[in-house]
């Protein structure tokens, strides 16, 4: 998410970005940004067939007096995709996938 995007949510907090507003300047301007439900992304994706998830960050591109800052990391299962379901649900539908623990997380 561009940081312009929740810009003038959180009030005068933060340093003045021409017509957007205001904008967080440092990680503590960003935690109360955070803390209002602010700049929040969402990313649906599917697990392969191998079990494996991986999940990271990278960015590419570099400019002059840039920062990023990351926090409040959620996972969640959200169960088996539609056509994976019984044909005739009963109430309960079991895991059918086994979940492997982490590895590699730094």
């Amino acid at each position: 998410m561009s940081i312009y995007e929740d810009a003038n949510k959180h009030g005068a907090t933060g340093v003045k970005q021409s017509s957007y507003g205001y904008i967080p300047d440092n990680m503590e301007q960003t935690r109360l940004y955070f803390n209002d439900g602010l700049y929040t992304n969402v990313l649906n994706c599917t697990v392969g067939d191998d079990g494996i998830l991986k999940i990271g960050i990278k960015k590419s591109v570099s400019n002059s007096n840039d920062w990023n800052i990351f926090d409040n990391f959620t996972l969640s299962y959200l169960g088996l995709q539609e056509e994976d379901e019984p044909e005739e649900p009963n109430g309960i539908n079991t895991i059918s996938h086994t979940l492997k623990p982490a590895q590699g997380i730094y």
